[in-house]
């Protein structure tokens, strides 16, 4: 029997980026899938191929950066391609990328809940993705009524890309950080300048979380590594990036017409240290957060909230009106409505299965609260 070929797609990345290698996996797991050879190939240090090499290749899936390295004199393939993680350096290319906006804003809502009552956000780079970040973050702080600042500081005292010997005493940023009032909830564009930033705190005495809280981006290993799995930070989904461009490319093979822009918004925030504590002056509404975050998952009772603080329903129900304008019943539909968000934005679950996961009885109830509290349909969330 004579064998079929399978085709040939090729994914063109700095391979030592963590959220290249991400969507690689992902790529590949559509690839799986869909019977595709699926080979990576890195344009780090001297592996960067010639244009030349892509003869016999069947697609291509390419960042940026990648693109401007290999075909720096502006030729392109002629095969179907697909960029990932910056917008399309050739016309009427499909780009798969996050919503970084989002991704902003999501940071913004994560300190607000905290309760940081100062709120600024912190880049070195200024290019589109980090630009886009920085304006949700904003966005979303000015929405809350809260008018954020921000500090673009040049690569020197807030490297964006890991580098050796960086995390040494950075009196510029220390400086800096010691200007902050307490209680201030930072956002660093990415996990990278989160790590500096965490390190230089602790180099001058400042308490992180307890004083400064800070956020970061893109859950990348090696930055929270550095900070001693410290980094509170913006979950991407980066296997989805690459497993959609990967059938947006396959697409394309077949003659079909996939959008130009595929826009991902970001899954949670996955929290750690930099931001474990809760700013409320109540030592009792603080205990009870705690709690409810810790059992969001499901459906929690006031009286066990209550319970687990040390005190009755009725005192507790006085402080969370007086120190948070709301009932302990409103916050704890607004935490279980927030994990909902994050099983659906996973992919992994339908509507009706992440009903029952989050305690409700109904999936049609759920849906109900769920648009009330978000103005939106638990189906939008869906990727």
């Amino acid at each position: 029997m004579k064998s079929v070929k399978r085709p040939h797609i090729v994914l063109l990345a700095d391979m030592e980026d963590h959220s290249a290698r991400e969507a690689c996996l992902g790529a590949a797991q559509y690839a799986a899938e869909a019977n595709l050879s699926l080979e990576p190939w890195s344009v780090a240090g001297r592996n960067t191929p010639k244009p030349s090499e892509f003869k016999g290749i069947d697609g291509l899936i390419l960042t940026g950066s990648a693109c401007d390295r290999v075909f720096a004199n502006g030729s392109k393939p002629n095969i179907p391609c697909v960029f990932i993680l910056n917008k399309a350096t050739w016309p009427n290319v499909p780009t798969v990328t996050f919503d970084e906006e989002a991704i902003g804003v999501m940071a913004a809502e994560h300190l607000i809940h905290r309760g940081y009552t100062k709120l600024v956000s912190f880049a070195s780079l200024v290019s589109d993705w980090a630009r886009g970040r920085v304006a949700g973050f904003k966005k979303e702080c000015l929405r809350q009524k809260i008018t954020p600042d921000h500090f673009q500081l040049p690569e020197d005292v807030l490297p964006s890309y890991w580098q050796r010997h960086s995390l040494q005493a950075n009196q510029k940023l220390q400086s800096l950080l010691k200007s902050l009032p307490k209680s201030t909830g930072i956002f660093a564009v990415n996990d990278v300048a989160a790590c500096y930033i965490i390190e230089a705190a602790r180099n001058c005495g400042i308490k992180v979380p307890q004083e400064i809280g800070v956020v970061g981006a893109d859950d990348d290993l090696i930055p929270n590594a550095a900070s001693g799995l410290s980094i509170s930070s913006v979950e991407p989904p980066f296997r989805l990036l690459g497993n959609q461009a990967a059938n947006i490319l396959d697409q394309l093979r077949n003659r079909k017409n996939p959008p130009l822009l595929t826009l991902l918004p970001p899954i949670r925030i996955i929290v750690r240290t930099s931001t474990n504590d809760f700013m409320v002056d109540s030592p009792l509404v603080r205990r009870a957060q705690a709690y409810i975050e810790e059992h969001r998952q499901g459906a929690v009772r006031i009286s066990d909230v209550a319970r687990a603080a040390g005190t009755t329903t009725v005192t507790l129900g006085k402080n969370f009106r007086t120190h948070m304008a709301m009932t302990p019943s409103e916050y704890v539909l607004q935490r279980r409505i927030e994990y909902a968000k994050e099983l659906l934005r996973s992919g992994k679950h339908n509507v009706e299965e992440v009903s029952s996961i989050c305690g409700f009885h109904s999936s049609s109830y759920f849906c109900m609260i769920f648009k009330k509290i978000t103005a939106r349909t638990p189906g939008w969330f869906r990727p």
